[in-house]
């Protein structure tokens, strides 16, 4: 059977598609690179539960795990302050609050175990504002637990990538 132009190219159009996405560096929101340093990870420093259950997620799906001892770890992800806010932005006439501003700072480094700087310190700062309805109290404490909740993958994602760009890139 002799296949005509037309069908050739419906079956060759999805393929180079695919190709050019695939060779732009294109991921799935989400998804990140771990680098060989960073497959096994010790978290030092007070870290909110939620955010080290977030690099557990996140290291996991890379490839790479958190681990509990640092003798076990390729790279120690220090954590060296770790900060949540919460501020009003605008206030009604009666007095009540409106508007808030939510906003999650974390500075990090990462070393080897022998204390070689892989990553030297820095900053990711995430902020996000949420109204406050007078009439959805139950509402606004779900917003904000979700908008928390979201900062924290959020914090977690940037982390890992500002980690694997410096490491590639060299300090």
């Amino acid at each position: 059977m002799l296949l005509t132009p037309r069908p050739i190219l419906f079956l060759l159009l999805p393929l180079l598609l695919a190709s050019l996405v695939s060779a732009c560096g294109f991921q799935r929101r989400g998804e990140i690179e771990l680098p060989a340093e960073m497959r096994a990870t010790y978290i030092k420093g007070q870290t909110p539960g939620e955010l080290r259950n977030e690099l557990k997620v996140l290291f996991s799906n890379a490839g790479g795990e958190i681990v509990d001892s640092p003798k076990q770890a390729t790279a120690i992800l220090d954590l060296l302050q770790v900060r949540f806010n919460r501020r009003v932005l605008s206030v009604s006439g009666q007095g009540r609050q409106l508007e808030y501003e939510l906003s999650y700072q974390a500075t990090f480094d990462v070393t080897s175990p022998q204390g070689e700087k892989l990553v030297k310190p820095q900053t990711v700062s995430l902020i996000r504002n949420y109204l406050n309805p007078e009439t959805e109290v139950l509402g606004r404490s779900i917003e904000e637990k979700g908008l928390r909740h979201d900062m924290e993958r959020e914090l977690a994602r940037q982390i890992a990538v500002r980690s694997y760009a410096q490491i590639r890139g060299g300090l």
